[in-house]
């Protein structure tokens, strides 16, 4: 009947999502789909100069990136250039959420963008495009002077899919607290035990949480302090774990003696990184020992 009244023009959806954009309702907007792309391309066209639009042309570009298609790519790429940086970092998590590998060179310029809210977009943007061929310079940004940025380059150097490591261990060992943190964090999420090496000299951080950050990264990469025993059973009793720790904190005990009790243990591998953590310790009481150990290897 709506047809008939109103001709062949008439489309319920778009009347909805007419309504919907009117309303702000972006998400639902996301849920209607290709009808939604129209309404949300006049409001992202609209380039009246205050704050309340160019909110709003922020979220319709990030909901026309999330309904996709080669429309969408169209109305994001026609932003490239809008003087406003919330609609440039509207349009550059549009292009992430839209997920084509083929605007990732198109969105790499914008690492150097002035405003620092462009710049973590383009980082996030270049994550969620998987971008292994940019994470170079992408951690280039691990240096900026904005936190959210140096957060977001250590967030996305952990997610691609060939995991750029050394950018991150170069901020574990000289970048600030914070960003220490969540490179821990990062190695964490990436899983390879071989970055238990890395972590390690953390343990010996300056910062209490770089320190905490690094030993739960550890631990959730497979190691645990020496002197942590399994859960004991009848049928499996508790071992030694192979890994040394050897970092005081606040009134725990020094380690010393479980370290040099592992000195003696059947697994060569246990002896080595026990013999290790007391030379860092500077634990002369155990020289001796040390010396039998490496004439006996």
């Amino acid at each position: 009947v709506r047809r008939e009244l109103l001709g062949d023009e008439y489309d319920e959806q778009q009347l909805v999502a007419l309504a919907k954009v009117a309303q702000e309702k972006w998400e639902e907007l996301v849920r209607i789909g290709l009808p939604s792309l129209e309404p949300l391309a006049a409001v992202l066209q609209d380039r009246e100069m205050t704050e309340y639009q160019t909110a709003r042309r922020h979220h319709a570009a990030i909901a026309i990136g999330r309904i996709g298609g080669e429309r969408a790519l169209e109305l994001l790429l026609a932003e490239r250039r809008d003087p406003q940086p919330r609609v440039r970092e509207g349009m550059l998590a549009g292009l992430g959420e839209l997920g084509d590998p083929n605007t990732i060179d198109i969105v790499r310029p914008f690492l150097a963008d002035r405003d620092p809210r462009v710049r973590r977009a383009a980082v996030q943007a270049l994550g969620k495009l998987h971008a292994t061929t940019a994470a170079e310079e992408i951690g280039l940004l691990y240096r900026d002077e904005d936190e959210a940025v140096r957060s977001a380059v250590v967030d996305v150097l952990g997610t691609l899919e060939v995991p750029a490591i050394l950018p991150i261990v170069e901020i574990l060992e000289s970048g600030d607290a914070m960003s220490k943190r969540l490179a821990a964090r990062a190695l964490a999420r990436i899983g390879d035990p071989a970055a238990i090496r890395y972590l390690e000299t953390s343990l010996g951080d300056s910062d209490y949480h770089v320190r905490q950050a690094a030993r739960q990264a550890m631990v959730e990469l497979g190691w645990t302090p020496l002197e942590v025993r399994n859960d004991v059973t009848e049928e499996k009793p508790a071992r030694l774990s192979l890994r040394a720790e050897w970092i005081t904190e606040g009134e725990r005990p020094r380690q010393v003696e479980p370290l040099r009790e592992a000195l003696g243990s059947d697994h060569p591998l246990r002896r080595r990184v026990a013999a290790e953590a007391l030379a860092m310790l500077g634990d002369t009481d155990s020289l001796e020992a040390l010396a039998r150990l490496a004439s006996d290897d």
